[in-house]
């Protein structure tokens, strides 16, 4: 997504920028923390001192020793479930509480907080979660990931602090959403003569049964799968030169011949690294390798390079400009690697793809616009770090805010056109946009056993583009800006074709399965038809105020019922999924 780029202003109905100044960086100048910028929508925070005092942003820290971690801003929580290294919350939680303050390692009978210390931990990258159950009984989903360096001090045999559970335990799925009172077990094809905020009415339900398409078998991703821990960086055991926390990276990598593999040292390595590698070259780094940019370098990596390897390292605070990212290769610099990488607290995106570039796990989160974006790069994949679709250890996009522009312009988790993208085994929540947003002819999309929730807007947004399978992903609570019509739903196909959606389970969206025809001459040829569009043996459960499980619609007068679109053999009920 290059600035500047015509297509940018042809986008439907932009809203106007809002530039937004960034929030000012709180620094705890202490020993053991070196934290990043605050942020008020985070509400894990983070004390070296036991009454919780010049407490910082859990997130993006780095951390030593004994530390005090609590949720902030608590009077109006009943219960919080702390999860530790299970960002999907896999694994049963550590510590429920039901009496603030809500602290990760429990309350001392004086009140103060007590610590946890992190030699219970290996160096490198963790994360907490918690689901925060409010006093009106809705829940959400806060986290935070940060970084251990207790300089190899060996790691006790017990990673968790002491457990003290409740009766009850939150379950990890999206805040249920009440239904309307009517919801649509058999779409209709619909046709208005212009969009309204007031959805239109649902027909009776009825029984469906499969009679186009054939049933599919595959397993839905469940916060129940298996999410291994952060492995090292599988290319340190062959040696390499050594990048200091004291070098200047490019000078290092200029010293050098193509195809040279590098280990990026443990540490914080603070304005100095920003790479243009050479083709062939690998960068592993070391466990609690952090790549700080200090909102003073444009990126970490960049350039034309091809068949290069970025493996265990966290990358954050780079300032790469609009549209840009903190690792942004050219998009034909092909057959890049980038596994196991954290991306983190950036200006705008943290990773832009390139051609054949492969997303192996990794965290790109709480960047200020976008976690991962692409401009008519192809050949994409993310996915997981061990190629079992059972286990969910693919890339997470949460927390990507809008601090730059509106979402109506780029957002959320990941957006990309023109090019080919499979996204399995991703985590994408929380985003103040969308989750998945495929833009302007993009073409060959395949999105399959992802957890997609509690997004904005769409789950998933499959957007004037073409041939596409999104199937057997869990897409939960998304949809909260509840902007009517059959926006805002769970997976939302808009003036495309060619596009299967099957085998998906829905819950709790604030619509469900949805397609939209618009007048859209932006970026033709093709001509962009709702049309090919076959939803079938989904799940959906508890669709919320949108009020459309599932349907199609159009604002300029199509007649959909000539095309060819399908909705059967789906399970359409009021109540939660079980």
């Amino acid at each position: 997504m290059i600035p500047g780029v015509p297509w940018l202003a042809l986008r439907r109905r932009r809203k106007a920028m809002i530039a937004l100044g960034l929030s000012a960086t709180l620094a705890l100048s202490v020993l053991g923390i070196q934290s990043a910028s605050a942020s008020t929508r985070s509400r894990l925070a983070l004390s070296l001192n036991p009454d919780r005092s010049n407490a910082v942003r859990l997130d993006g820290s780095t951390v030593k020793g004994k530390i005090y971690v609590f949720v902030s801003n608590s009077k109006t929580l009943d219960k919080v479930d702390f999860y530790l290294d299970s960002s999907s919350r896999t694994k049963p939680p550590v510590r429920t509480d039901t009496d603030p303050p809500f602290d990760f390692a429990g309350t001392a009978d004086d009140g103060t907080a007590v610590p946890y210390d992190t030699t219970k931990l290996a160096d490198g990258s963790h994360s907490i979660s918690v689901v925060l159950t409010w006093l009106n009984g809705t829940t959400s989903r806060r986290g935070g990931n940060f970084t251990v360096a207790n300089e190899g001090v060996a790691p006790t045999a017990n990673p968790s602090p002491t457990t003290t559970t409740a009766s009850n335990t939150v379950s990890p799925a999206a805040p249920t959403t009440t239904a309307p009172a009517t919801t649509t077990a058999t779409p209709t094809t619909t046709t208005t003569a212009t969009p309204t905020t007031t959805p239109p009415a649902a027909p009776t339900p009825t029984t469906q049964t499969l009679t186009a398409k054939p049933s599919q078998s595959s397993t839905v991703p469940t916060p129940g799968a298996t999410t291994p821990a952060s492995p090292a960086a599988s290319c340190l055991s062959g040696g390499g030169v050594a990048i200091g926390v004291g070098d200047d990276a490019q000078s290092v990598v200029n010293a050098h011949g193509a195809g040279t593999t590098y280990i990026v040292k443990a540490g914080t390595h603070l304005r100095n690294f920003s790479v243009q590698p050479k083709s062939g070259d690998r960068f592993c780094g070391e466990q609690g390798a952090v790549l700080d940019g200090g909102r003073s370098l444009v990126s970490a990596f960049s350039g034309g390079a091809t068949n290069v390897t970025l493996d265990s390292m966290t990358v954050r605070e780079y300032d790469p400009g609009w549209q840009g990212a903190a690792i942004q290769p050219q998009p034909r610099a092909s057959g890049w690697v980038v596994r196991n990488v954290s991306a983190l607290h950036n200006g705008w995106a943290g990773l832009l793809v390139a051609d054949g570039m492969k997303i192996l796990g990794g965290h790109y989160n709480d960047n200020d616009q976008l976690g991962i974006g692409g401009n008519a790069a192809t050949g994409i994949l993310l996915d997981g770090l061990d190629g079992d679709a059972e286990t969910m250890d693919g890339p997470e996009l949460a927390r990507n805010h809008t601090l730059h522009a509106a979402c109506e312009w780029e957002a959320g988790g990941m957006k990309w056109d023109v090019g080919q993208v499979t996204v399995r085994n991703a985590y994408v929540h929380d985003n103040d946009c969308r989750g998945l947003w495929a833009d302007i002819n993009a073409h060959g999309a395949l999105i399959e056993h992802n957890l997609i929730e509690n997004n904005f807007r769409e789950g998933v947004f499959y957007e004037i583009s073409q041939d596409a399978v999104i199937r057997y992903n869990n897409v939960n609570g998304n949809g909260h800006a509840a902007n009517g019509w059959y926006w805002d739903a769970g997976i939302l196909v808009n003036a495309s074709f060619n596009v299967e959606v099957y085998g998906n389970r829905l819950a709790g969206n604030y619509n469900g399965i949805t397609g939209v025809q618009q007048d859209r001459p932006d970026s033709t040829p093709p001509e962009h038809l709702l049309n090919n569009f076959h939803s079938y043996d989904n799940l959906i459960c508890a669709t919320g105020g949108g009020g459309h499980p599932t349907g199609v619609v159009a604002d300029n007068g199509a007649d959909l019922a000539a095309r060819d679109i399908s909705f059967t053999g789906n399970t359409i009920q009021s109540s939660p999924c079980e």
